[in-house]
């Protein structure tokens, strides 16, 4: 389905230097709806204010067994609704500014039932925001979401608004459309989000010298990715970013985050039973019928880079230091394990069996080849300021090896973060194959 979104970034007004090249501008009170142009970090549509992302790929329509449309179009909104910031992204590249997006409920009964105020603000001056906007999330004929953009005629008297106790009321005389504005989204199941953007050249523009404005988006249940850009008469781009999306994490509570569940184990020792911290999913719509929503250790055990001196230390190059958390799953001859591992964004993971808990663990060398190899070890590898795609990894257990009849046996799933110790979460989709 599709969603459209004005929310975050920036938009700008962009100067060129002496070499042609868009140079970055602190903010001002007057830049309320003119924030900074950078052609390093990414900018919000001024027009259509939605949050995107490059390197956008389509979404995929979901399949008779995703949610149905209402549920969809409601998973939006809610997901579009609380407080945003770009803190961490700013942090770790000076490209892109420190920015609060806030998104709560108000009533517009002309505009329909699901009514957003969105208000940006650069998080050293929240109370002169540069962008206030009404969305009005609707669902259409053909299963897209839509979001209408819509300006304030007196903004200054709404700065705050998602603070006051009360939710507030806008009659018809308070706001106008952005016409061509709106973004459309399509839910993509296999990845658990909506994708979209504006449609074609219908948003006009004339920041920096623009004829028309573009969006993408990407909105995930924590976090918004967005990237917007500016054209001109010839199709030559004059504003937004040249360095990737912004990306907005979540800073509230007001959609409810899946908890980690727990009990993983630090070690082996401790591993906790894959089936019960998991969840089951009936009717998905995919292969998969358990989801684990977990979080990786505080210890860094086990690592398959046999220079590290830990187990399973199988490998010349697959280095996979970092925390990790261990799961206990018993398997029979001729089953199958079908995993799908996601991490969130800027984050990378590695997934492998160890198949006994002695006090040096190895792994299931089937292949005999006396390394770890790509079949027994998998990971995201290097996704730069980016999510990366979910990594799928399948460890089958054969009914004889060497041409002994195999029994049934426990093995231990690593989960492990891979070049860093954040603790973060992450996502393990799983099902047991018998044949």
């Amino acid at each position: 389905m599709a969603i459209g979104l004005a929310m975050a970034g920036f938009v700008a007004c962009a100067e060129s230097n002496k070499t042609g090249v868009m140079v970055r501008e602190t903010p001002t009170p007057s830049s309320m709806d003119n924030p900074p142009v950078d052609a390093g970090a990414q900018m919000t549509n001024p027009d259509s204010g939605v949050v995107v992302m490059n390197s956008m790929d389509a979404g995929t329509i979901p399949n008779p067994m995703s949610p149905g449309k209402e549920e969809i179009v409601q998973r939006a909104y809610e997901w579009l609704t609380g407080k945003f910031n770009s803190q961490m992204q700013a942090t770790q590249n000076a490209a892109f500014y420190e920015v609060q997006l806030y998104a709560c409920e108000v009533k517009a009964p002309q505009l329909g039932d699901r009514v957003l105020y969105v208000e940006q603000a650069i998080m050293s001056n929240l109370s002169q925001p540069y962008r206030q906007r009404l969305y009005a999330v609707k669902l259409l004929d053909d299963g897209r979401v839509e979001s209408v953009v819509y300006s304030l005629t007196n903004a200054n008297a709404a700065v705050g608004l998602c603070d006051r106790a009360e939710i507030s009321e806008f009659s018809v005389g308070d706001y106008q459309v952005r016409t061509g504005c709106s973004v459309f989204m399509t839910w993509d199941d296999s990845r658990n989000r909506f994708v979209g953007g504006t449609n074609e050249q219908d948003c006009e523009s004339t920041l920096n010298g623009s004829t028309y404005a573009t969006a993408e988006v990407e909105l995930y249940e924590d976090r918004i990715l967005s990237l917007d850009r500016g054209y001109n008469a010839n199709d030559i781009q004059v504003w937004g970013s040249t360095a990737g999306a912004y990306v907005f994490d979540r800073q509230d509570t007001t959609t409810p985050m899946p908890a980690p569940m727990p009990g993983a184990g630090e070690t082996c020792a401790d591993a906790m039973i894959l089936e019960a911290q998991s969840q089951a999913t009936p009717g998905s719509g995919t292969l998969y019928t358990h989801v684990l929503n977990g979080k990786f250790g505080v210890s860094d055990d086990y690592n398959p880079i046999d220079s590290s001196g830990k187990a399973p230390g199988c490998s010349l190059v697959y280095d996979a230091f970092g925390n990790d958390v261990v799961y206990k799953v018993t398997m029979q001859p001729g089953q199958t394990l079908h995993t799908r591992f996601s991490v969130p964004y800027q984050v990378a993971g590695g997934i492998y069996v160890l198949d006994s808990c002695n006090g040096n663990p190895g792994w299931p060398d089937l292949d005999g080849s006396g390394m770890c190899g790509s079949n027994e070890y998998r990971s995201h590898g290097y996704c730069a300021f980016t999510t990366c795609d979910p990594v799928e990894y399948n460890f089958h257990w054969p009914l004889s090896v060497d041409g002994v009849v195999t029994a049934a046996k426990d093995f231990y799933l690593v989960v492990d973060e891979v070049g860093a110790n954040t603790g973060t979460d992450f996502t393990l989709e799983w099902w047991m194959e018998t044949p």
